[in-house]
């Protein structure tokens, strides 16, 4: 009788640990209760029911969700973006390259101090002014460019010959000018020279 007392003790315990549920505590505790029962009606004890066994059950976890459509579209968006704005750059930098340097008006102005006229200049010194190339070349030498005088116009004690033409930007920003013979120099001239455009070349040769 003693050993019914202890499993009801037991599965007392049981229940207060959360061992077995609710409806399984009621049934073990009516079996036990239904032993003792015979054992005062009979004076025997039943043997006791086999251990019955518990699992826990296992822990399960919902899958990840796969990201939304929406998200993913969102994603493809950046990436269509970051694609447009380096094929921009790219265009910039190469569009930038492949252009054209800049124009420059060229007024060049060569005047020759003289008593002569400008149809005798054949028998001058000045013999190469007349209808000669104007050039203007950057600071390394390279043409950028030229034209050609003109027959020249008569003022008091001058000649003045002029021309007017386009020559590319220099990459250095230099301008030197000269016309005629090149023994006699070049006229040094730099971007700040320009105006509007134009390069104006003031040339004076002799007394």
């Amino acid at each position: 009788m003693e050993h019914l007392i202890d499993e009801l003790a037991k599965l007392q315990e049981l229940k207060e640990k959360g061992t077995v549920t609710a409806a399984e505590f009621d049934l073990m505790k009516q079996d036990i209760l239904n032993r003792m029962a015979a054992h005062e009606a009979s004076g025997s004890i039943p043997p006791p029911p086999p251990p019955t066994s518990f699992t826990a059950p296992s822990a399960t976890f919902p899958p990840t969700p796969a990201p939304s459509s929406s998200k993913n579209g969102l994603v493809a968006a950046v990436v269509v973006l970051v694609l447009v704005g380096a094929g921009v750059g790219a265009w910039l930098v190469v569009g930038n390259s492949d252009s054209k340097p800049r124009t420059i008006n060229v007024s060049y102005t060569d005047e020759v101090v003289t008593t002569d006229f400008c149809a005798g200049f054949a028998e001058t010194g000045y013999s190469d002014i007349p209808f000669a190339e104007a050039e203007i070349v950057d600071g390394g030498g390279n043409l950028l460019g030229f034209g050609s005088l003109d027959g020249g116009v008569d003022l008091n004690e001058s000649c003045v010959f002029s021309a007017e033409f386009t020559v590319d930007e220099s990459s250095d920003g230099k301008y030197r000018a000269t016309a005629g013979n090149t023994n006699r120099g070049y006229i040094n001239y730099t971007e700040a020279d320009i105006v509007d455009g134009t390069l104006t070349i003031d040339a004076i040769i002799g007394d």
